[in-house]
């Protein structure tokens, strides 16, 4: 599943934005006074009151957080099973398939490089993406040999990865210009393997830090030459067998997106009422005109007043979560 994003940068009035479903589970992002904060909740979580969960703690954590500008996500779990996703571009080797372990059920990105001889890895890239400054993560669960992330690729064989081994437990930044390849730096690990490992790294000019299960492992600089946009995907070493799930790329800078203009549909709640088409509706009639006229393309918008109780917000999201809905934005109004 893709998610599209508007930007974020917030000024002025906090907003709230649902980033993206994945299986049941929300991304909340919390946007204010230019700062942004993303947490995540599960709809089972919309069945019991969340008052802990307030909008003045969401904007307490919004106010700790770093800026960022676009965030895409890919769960692969509403994308057709022996298929590519939409917008990601592979060989042959690279399908969705049904993973009961994957992190988000029921999907997984599977990566077949087993016959692989002519070259030294797979890649899976996303398509009209170029980023320099920003950062690449995904789940893999490695099956045999080694695969991770790439970023700034220019050419099919010019391109900087982050792989870890299974064979020997090296986590290894590799700069490959025309095929020939250069480790910027490398760590032994000590890990389990038969289980699903976060991998990314972060990208500030010739600076690069590198992510294994949460620990900062790598810091290393690349060559002033190879500092420029560049395509990003996830990678998979020649005659290596790999899982991917949840790959992630944050912009926050001078990434280049083609935006696609959005349809939206909007709903108002105020403190009495839910208006759809400013016309008051109960949360049945919402649901069932919503159902009839659902696109899955469509961003539904939220205009909420202040003082609206957040269980109400809840009780929208839920019944437009269970219509299919997988981007929502909040509006909050004076």
């Amino acid at each position: 599943m893709k998610l599209e994003t508007r930007n974020s940068k917030a000024e002025g009035n906090p907003k709230l934005e649902i980033r993206g479903r994945t299986v049941g589970a929300f991304i909340l992002r919390v946007s204010s006074f230019g700062f942004v904060s993303d947490f995540g909740f599960r709809i089972s979580d919309l069945t019991r009151p969340l008052r802990s969960t307030s909008f003045t703690l969401a904007f307490t954590l919004a106010a700790t957080a770093h800026a960022q500008e676009d965030s895409y996500l890919w769960a692969f779990d509403r994308d057709a099973a022996g298929r590519v996703p939409a917008r990601l571009v592979a060989p042959p080797g690279w399908v969705v398939a049904a993973e009961p372990t994957a992190p988000t059920r029921p999907n997984a990105l599977a990566a077949d490089a087993s016959a692989l001889t002519n070259l030294p890895a797979s890649i899976c890239s996303l398509d009209r993406m170029s980023l320099d400054t920003g950062q690449v993560w995904a789940r893999v669960n490695i099956l045999n040999g080694a695969a991770g992330v790439v970023f700034r690729q220019r050419a099919p064989d010019t391109f900087c990865m982050l792989t870890v081994a299974r064979e020997n437990n090296r986590l290894t930044l590799t700069s490959m210009r025309n095929g020939v390849a250069t480790d910027l730096a490398m760590c032994a690990l000590k890990t389990t393997w038969g289980r699903w490992h976060r991998i990314g790294v972060e990208l500030d000019g010739r600076n690069i830090q590198c992510f294994f299960d949460g620990d900062r492992k790598l810091t290393a600089q690349d060559d002033l030459l190879a500092i420029n946009k560049g395509g990003v995907g996830m990678v998979v070493a020649a005659g290596g067998r790999s899982q991917f799930d949840d790959f992630t790329i944050e912009i926050t800078s001078r990434g280049e997106v083609v935006h696609v203009p959005e349809p939206t549909v909007e709903v108002a709640l105020t403190r009495d009422q839910i208006l759809f088409r400013n016309t008051p509706v109960s949360l049945s009639d919402l649901s069932r005109q919503l159902t009839s006229r659902f696109d899955p393309t469509q961003r539904l918008v939220l205009r909420v007043d202040r003082d609206v109780e957040f269980e109400r917000v809840e009780q929208v999201m839920k019944a437009a979560g269970a219509i299919g809905f997988e981007k929502m934005s909040f509006d909050l109004r004076k």
